[in-house]
């Protein structure tokens, strides 16, 4: 949890990492539209913690804007999650990418929302609309409002456990290919958060390097060989020769 300048409010890291980031060029749009016109827009907040508006919070404590705040109410942090998610999926600018880790993420919060709601004396899932509901049918419902599959819908699940590995490891190459700058297929994203935080170390320096913009898996493999090459192996300390030490004749 990150403090801000205003008492009372505060970004929550998870909340926040499901909201994509603008440009410098847009930013400095907001920024100027806010700093000559006020800021118009409701911040959403829940139990304090900031779920929508954090740009224009910002600029507003950047420059003392006033601005107007909304209370959301939610049951749990499931819910809340699911809301972001709901809502950053309405954005127009949203990369490929970060699209399919937000479907993921609502897959994943959606069912643990039906587990939740589970009647306790059925085998089966409720879910909101009161009809019976599995993980299959949670992936069905929520694949029908961007008309995908269930099967796919899924799979975005596993991409968004892969990103989520990869942010704990090494959060420049999972913030490189939510934004698109990277161009890594699904199966060599989930490849990657599979490998330990050492190669994943040697590895951000070809994803931050502009030059390459398609990584796929023979650059990877390369990589790695590359820094294993390169790594000096510890030279074993030579050992003394020390001479025997001579035993007298016996003279009796």
């Amino acid at each position: 949890m990150i403090e801000i300048k205003q008492p009372g409010y505060c970004i929550d890291n998870e909340f926040y990492d499901l909201i994509q980031p603008c440009s410098d060029t847009l930013y400095a749009k907001l920024e100027e539209d806010i700093f000559d016109n006020g800021c118009h827009e409701p911040i959403l907040v829940w139990n304090n913690i900031i779920i929508d508006g954090h740009k224009r919070y910002s600029i507003c404590q950047k420059w003392e804007v006033g601005f107007s705040v909304k209370q959301m109410h939610f049951r749990e942090r499931t819910d809340a999650i699911s809301y972001i998610c709901t809502t950053q999926l309405k954005r127009s600018d949203i990369t490929m990418e970060m699209m399919k880790y937000l479907i993921g993420k609502k897959y994943q919060v959606e069912s643990q929302i039906c587990i939740r709601d589970a009647s306790p004396d059925n085998s089966t899932y409720i879910f909101r609309n009161n009809k019976p509901c599995n993980k299959y049918e949670t992936a069905r419902i929520i694949g029908l409002n961007f008309a995908i599959s269930h099967a796919t819908v899924m799979k975005y699940d596993a991409f968004a456990v892969a990103i989520d590995s990869l942010k704990e490891k090494e959060p420049v190459i999972a913030s490189r290919i939510l934004s698109g700058k990277s161009k890594v297929s699904h199966e060599n994203t989930v490849e990657l958060s599979r490998l330990p935080k050492e190669e994943l170390k040697y590895l951000k320096e070809i994803f931050t390097n502009n030059k390459v913009e398609h990584i796929g898996f023979s650059e990877i493999r390369h990589e790695l060989r590359w820094k294993h090459i390169q790594t000096p192996v510890p030279k074993e300390k030579p050992t003394a020769n020390i001479p025997l030490r001579k035993i007298p004749k016996y003279d009796p």
